[in-house]
């Protein structure tokens, strides 16, 4: 049972840790969670993945 009270405290901590470095990210343009993955923006030299490419 220590273990998971262990485990436990660890998970809390890293909550917290999140928490304090969320308001550092930039906000999420499509307003979903992750936006370290889809934060920025394609360049305009390729279409956005979502659109279908032509042909």
């Amino acid at each position: 049972m220590e273990i998971m009270v262990v485990v436990f405290r660890i998970g809390e901590n890293i909550q917290v840790l999140a928490d304090a470095a969320r308001p550092a990210w930039p906000p999420p343009a499509t307003g979903q969670p992750g936006t370290a993955q889809g934060a920025p923006p394609p360049p305009s030299s390729q279409p956005p993945p979502s659109s279908t490419p032509p042909g």
